[in-house]
């Protein structure tokens, strides 16, 4: 994310760029961890708080904005290959007994997601990779997707935007055209 982080500071934005390591801790974990790091940079809580995300960071971002949004003023989220649906990919890694020691305990909660929208707490855009062929980028995923994340599970009940790029999961947040639209969906709450 560090590309997109210098992309939006040259545009006069103040960015937080929280890391976390995906595949040690569960959702609540890493949601826990994103509260600290926003306290300890002390973050302001009277300014519009704006996310763009990739894949697991939407969903951390949506567990933060449902138990913490009250403590912030929640603005709008961009979210680059969220598996809001789950992952019909983690379900079937969940399947081989070794994966769950490579992928971490979050592989289960992504599997089994169950989160509220939170689209009551954020304005919601989504941008999923896809190809526009019911095979998508990796053909043993069901429908359109980009490779780990099909673009039926990006999809967000009461989602503000949503648009489909030819772009692979593992790129989306190194894409140009990705950031633009994103930076829109921050300004303009569309595309």
């Amino acid at each position: 994310m560090s590309p997109l982080a210098a992309f939006l500071r040259k545009r006069g934005y103040t960015v937080y760029n929280f890391a976390y390591p995906s595949h040690r801790g569960t959702l609540q974990e890493h949601t826990e961890a994103l509260v600290k790091y926003l306290r300890e940079q002390n973050v302001p809580k009277d300014i519009p708080l704006h996310f763009i995300t990739h894949s697991l960071g939407s969903l951390i971002a949506r567990s933060f904005a449902l138990q913490y949004g009250n403590e912030y003023s929640l603005g709008r989220i961009s979210m680059l290959g969220p598996p809001n649906q789950g992952a019909q990919i983690a379900r079937f890694l969940l399947r081989i007994p070794t994966t769950k020691y490579i992928f971490g305990p979050v592989l289960s909660d992504i599997a089994h997601l169950d989160i509220q929208p939170a689209t009551d707490l954020l304005e919601v855009g989504v941008i999923a990779g896809g190809i526009g062929h019911q095979m998508g980028f990796l053909p043993f995923v069901s429908g359109d997707n980009d490779g780990i994340v099909s673009v039926e599970e990006t999809k967000l009940e009461g989602m503000k935007d949503f648009i489909r790029v030819a772009v692979p999961h593992a790129v989306l947040m190194f894409s140009p055209r990705v950031w633009r639209l994103s930076l829109n969906f921050l300004t303009r709450g569309t595309f």
